[in-house]
């Protein structure tokens, strides 16, 4: 003898309709693979890199710094180059 439970739950149903097919799907749902597709997963990192250590080094040099390193960490202080622009910086 099978014991099956016919009632309804309607609680379950009513998020069961909520999540309609996020929940409870058959298979993966990742984006199929095209074959023979290249990666474009950190194209350039390291002359990205270098560019925006090119750019710090200019700002440093336009501000007036002596180095990058002072100017990375008073721009940490001021948050940003638009607040130290301004004079808006850490406790102003």
């Amino acid at each position: 003898m099978k014991f099956t439970h016919e009632s309804k739950d309607a609680a379950l149903d009513f998020v069961k309709a909520k999540y309609k097919g996020q929940i409870m799907r058959k298979g993966s749902n990742q984006p199929k693979k095209v074959r023979g597709a290249k990666s474009t997963v950190g194209t350039n990192k390291y002359k990205d890199a270098a560019d925006k250590k090119k750019e710090t080094a200019a700002d440093a040099k336009k501000r007036g710094f002596k180095d990058s390193k002072s100017y990375i960490e008073t721009m940490a202080r001021y948050g940003g180059k638009s607040n130290y622009d301004k004079g808006k910086g850490l406790g102003t």
